[in-house]
């Protein structure tokens, strides 16, 4: 067994029994790693706050070779966020970023990039005014794919998968990917680059392209519990 203390994003988290819970951490030095954090459902605990979802931390885990679940010794806040939790939207959009990542890397293998990736796409959504929501999340998932090796370059059309976007669509995933953290105003959209407004007909488009797109080149389906939050 070996104690490893290290910066982690807390992806996901479920109840396990009374008082414990499953926690799926993105962690700077062995990538995603499943944790049990006992007795974090109990009023006295101090590794809840540092163990929800969406959460910047630094944990300590008691790591054992070949064991799919692992256990939380200690747990402490890295950063502290301070309008992510404000807004249905935010939360939704931090959410189906961290939901990517979990459902998109192996478990046991890091990458720098992928971890900076995504601390830095939160830190971004913790600051940005809710019409930019979208675009950092459907920018956030574009660099990972381009992390991953099967990213799409600006101006190209996406081949290998059977998926028609409309020009609309098409616009606002070029705009990502040209203008990653522009307002949707920001650029002139005479040139047809951007539309002023992305509906929810326009994110529901994006959303089934990206997911279908990653499940091609990973050869595996990847699916989304955390669509709904973008569509409301």
């Amino acid at each position: 067994m070996v104690i490893l203390t290290t910066e982690s994003i807390v992806l996901h988290s479920r109840r396990f029994g009374d008082t414990s819970r499953i926690v799926v951490l993105y962690a700077r030095d062995i990538g995603k790693v499943s944790v049990v954090a006992k007795g974090v459902r109990t009023q006295r605990s101090a590794l809840a706050s540092a163990l929800e979802p969406l959460s910047h931390s630094h944990v300590t885990i008691y790591h054992k070779k070949n064991r799919d679940l692992h256990t939380v010794s200690s747990a402490d806040i890295a950063t502290t966020r301070h309008f992510l939790l404000n807004s249905y939207l935010h939360i939704g959009t931090g959410l189906s970023m961290c939901e990517f990542v979990m459902r998109t890397q192996r478990d046991e293998e890091p990458n720098q990039q992928v971890f900076e990736l995504l601390r830095n796409s939160l830190e971004r959504i913790d600051s940005c005014p809710e019409f930019d929501c979208y675009r950092t999340s459907l920018a956030m998932r574009l660099a990972l794919a381009n992390i991953m090796g099967f990213g799409i370059a600006a101006g190209e059309t996406p081949d290998g998968v059977n998926f028609n976007l409309s020009a609309l669509a098409l616009n606002t995933l070029h705009l990502a990917l040209t203008h990653p953290y522009s307002a949707p105003d920001a650029v002139d959209a005479d040139d047809g680059s951007v539309s002023s407004i992305i509906d929810s007909a326009v994110i529901q488009e994006l959303e089934a392209f990206l997911y279908l797109y990653f499940s091609y080149h990973l050869d595996r389906k990847i699916t989304s519990r955390s669509v709904n939050f973008l569509l409301t």
